[in-house]
């Protein structure tokens, strides 16, 4: 079964009604978390389960764009209330009106990774922060990820530093594994828009100040993989952060510039 007939067997086996129209798979409100509401029963539950888990499997592989949604619906299937299968329904009436929505990825022929990591402070239920990363070969994005951070942070910036941690372990893997294709990599890229975020990455310990002493030592192995020439810190304006898609649930203009670059619309300069 082709990827869009799998997303129209989600689409139609799901047994309650969805909204007409959904311009984008989520609401401002993602992450909002209503405790005072009602959990669902039991067989809803399982619907709610089965449903999510496999539109991930769907949004992993080629909608990349449903991520941001799925980041917080993974975390609610334990126990998802009345507002989470809102969440989930608004979700399925995007995914019926993009249904057919390619994946575009190719090679610019830099022979560059691009990737662009992000962190968006305290937006999460219980003040987490939320990361975002994708990666660029040029045309579209081959690799993305929108996740919960573990921990608590202090500030934009230490959200910054665990966010690229979240994603060192996909930065440094496709590196190795291209290599091992005998491709030959030109530059690994790592995009930032945090100035003193990069000043750390860069600097490591030598340069936190009072604000930023206490972060644990292992966030800071960034330092030595810039060093090797494993990967390259650049900053870049906000306003190009691809990663900033998968931190927060964007609406409008701004929502289809940036899934037009994440899937594969328009090339990616760097």
């Amino acid at each position: 079964m082709s990827t869009i007939g799998y997303l129209h067997e989600i689409v139609d086996e799901f047994p309650y009604g969805v909204p007409a129209k959904a311009s984008t798979p989520a609401a401002p409100y993602l992450f909002d978390k209503d405790d005072n509401g009602n959990l669902l029963g039991a067989e809803e539950s399982k619907i709610f389960h089965q449903t999510v888990a496999k539109t991930l499997w769907a949004a992993t592989r080629v909608r990349p764009d449903l991520l941001t949604t799925l980041s917080y619906l993974t975390c609610q299937v334990k126990e998802p209330g009345e507002d989470d299968m809102k969440k989930l329904m608004r979700m399925i009436a995007y995914i019926r009106q993009t249904i057919n929505l390619p994946l575009i990825i190719g090679m610019d022929g830099s022979f560059k990774l691009k990737w662009w990591i992000d962190a968006s402070f305290g937006t999460r239920y219980q003040i987490r922060s939320q990361t975002g990363a994708t990666l660029s070969l040029g045309f579209g994005c081959v690799y993305s990820m929108a996740r919960k951070q573990k921990l608590n942070t202090t500030s934009s910036t230490e959200a910054e530093i665990v966010g690229v941690h979240d994603a060192m372990s996909q930065v440094l893997w496709f590196r190795y594994f291209l290599i091992a294709q005998e491709i030959k990599i030109s530059n690994n890229i790592l995009f930032q828009d945090n100035q003193s975020a990069i000043i750390l990455h860069k600097n490591g310990v030598a340069s936190s100040s009072r604000s930023t002493r206490h972060i644990n030592i292992r966030y800071f192995f960034i330092k030595d993989r810039v060093k090797t020439g494993e990967i390259e810190v650049i900053h870049c304006p906000s306003s190009e952060m691809l990663a900033d898609y998968f931190t927060k649930p964007f609406q409008g203009r701004r929502f289809m510039e940036l899934r037009s670059a994440i899937m594969g619309e328009e090339p990616r300069e760097g």
